[in-house]
C-alpha cells in the first residue's frame, strides 16, 4: 500500500516534489501559508491528518509555527521530514533539534542533498540523503 504524503510548503522545492508525485501517481496533500501558492487543503492540520510522511519544505524559521499548527493532528507513527537547512534565528537550534523538540512522539528525519528544484521539475535526477536517529526508518 502506498504511503500518503503531505507537503507543507509550496515554494520551489515543495512544488517540484509535488510535480514528481503527480507524475508518478503518488497521492499527496499540500499546504502553504501563502494562499496564492498551490494547496490541496484549506488548513495545514487538514493536509497532514492522514499522512504517513510529512515533508516540511519551509524555511527553518517557520518550523516552530508549522509544528504548533500540525503536531496534534499527526497520526501516530507519522514521520516528519524536513528539507530545511541552517539554524533557527530565535532559538539558535539546528533543524534536527527543532524537529525533536516539536515532534517528540514522531520519527523525525532530515533530507538534504544536491536537489535543485528547477532540475527536478525538468525531470533531471536529484540525489538526497535521508538522516534519522532511528535504525528502523
Amino acid at each position: 500500500m502506498a504511503q500518503q504524503i503531505a507537503i507543507i510548503g509550496s515554494g520551489a522545492l515543495g512544488t517540484a516534489l509535488s510535480k514528481i508525485f503527480v507524475d508518478t501517481g503518488q497521492f499527496f496533500s499540500q499546504w502553504d501559508v501563502d494562499q496564492t501558492r498551490p494547496r490541496t487543503h484549506a488548513t495545514a492540520p487538514a493536509a497532514v491528518e492522514l499522512a504517513d510522511v510529512v515533508l516540511l519544505c519551509i524555511p527553518t524559521n517557520a518550523i516552530a509555527s508549522a509544528a504548533a499548527s500540525i503536531e496534534s493532528h499527526l497520526k501516530p507513527g507519522a514521520m516528519v521530514v524536513s528539507l530545511s537547512k541552517g539554524l533557527d534565528r530565535d532559538s539558535g537550534l539546528t533543524v534536527d533539534q527543532l524537529l525533536m523538540k516539536y515532534f517528540p512522539k514522531h520519527l523525525v528525519a532530515l533530507l538534504s542533498g544536491p536537489m535543485l528544484a528547477t532540475e527536478l521539475v525538468a525531470g533531471k535526477v536529484g540525489i538526497g540523503v535521508l538522516a534519522t536517529q532511528s535504525r528502523s526508518a
